[in-house]
């Protein structure tokens, strides 16, 4: 069986940010419907903020309930608001939007699609450059492979990538060194992510496509390496 050393991390957690973006557009939206529509039935009058009880759910969460007064024909009527903000006081005269049995008030009218709309446009919007980001990479790949020169370097350890977890764990990042033989320039390459440990790879031979003009631009394949090894059926394999 091939065994896949990397994994696409940024385009996966692009796609993430990309799909939790849309569903808050997509709430942004429908609540900013269903306010309009509400708006446009209900009632305005001025009310006061009787009382605001703060609570905390199961989950340690702060929630607000917020009870206001209104007079209508005479009578005096309470109702719980089904929006609350941290400028609203006891004692405070708000106006109010009313229809039937539910009530808002008239400045959170909207907000909250408003937040929604904003946060799941800059999520998508994330998402999609980092997917963007994850083809380009993708792309100038294929290109050092396709139009580069391959050396051998000799695998000198690595680091473990603790700012990234999949499934709890954490991926690493393959270390390797090219002497150049005419020239006795030695360079430095780092890998993409992979799941094993490359300390159990120190002191093998791994290929790397390089472009000759800028030797910073290069691919480590890690792959080739692991495949080797495995056909091999021993645990050291020199390309050489």
């Amino acid at each position: 069986m091939k065994r896949k050393s990397g994994f696409g991390a940024d385009k996966m957690v692009g796609l993430i940010f990309a799909l939790v973006g849309i569903i808050f557009l997509a709430v942004g939206v429908l609540i900013n419907t269903t306010t309009k529509r509400f708006a446009e039935n209900a009632d305005k009058t001025k009310a006061l903020i009787s009382d605001i009880s703060t609570y905390r759910d199961s989950d340690g969460d702060r929630w607000h309930d917020v009870t206001v007064t209104y007079v209508k024909d005479g009578k005096e009527y309470e109702v719980e608001l089904s929006d609350y903000n941290s400028s609203m006081r006891e004692g405070d005269m708000i106006e109010i939007l009313l229809d039937g049995n539910r009530a808002m008030s008239a400045d959170g009218a909207g907000k909250g699609a408003g937040i929604a709309i904003v946060v799941g446009g800059l999520t998508a919007g994330i998402g999609i450059a980092l997917m963007v980001a994850s083809g380009m990479r993708k792309r100038k790949k294929r290109k050092i492979i396709e139009t580069g020169r391959a050396v051998y370097a000799e695998v000198t350890g690595g680091m473990l990538c603790t700012n990234i977890t999949v499934n709890g764990r954490h991926p690493y990042k393959l270390d390797c060194k090219y002497e150049d033989v005419y020239s006795g320039s030695i360079y430095m390459f780092r890998s993409d992510y992979m799941w094993e440990d490359p300390d159990l790879y120190v002191g093998r031979q791994i290929k790397v496509y390089v472009n000759p003009d800028a030797m910073n631009e290069y691919f480590v394949d890690i792959d080739s390496m692991m495949q080797a090894t495995e056909i091999s059926g021993e645990g050291v394999y020199d390309f050489r």
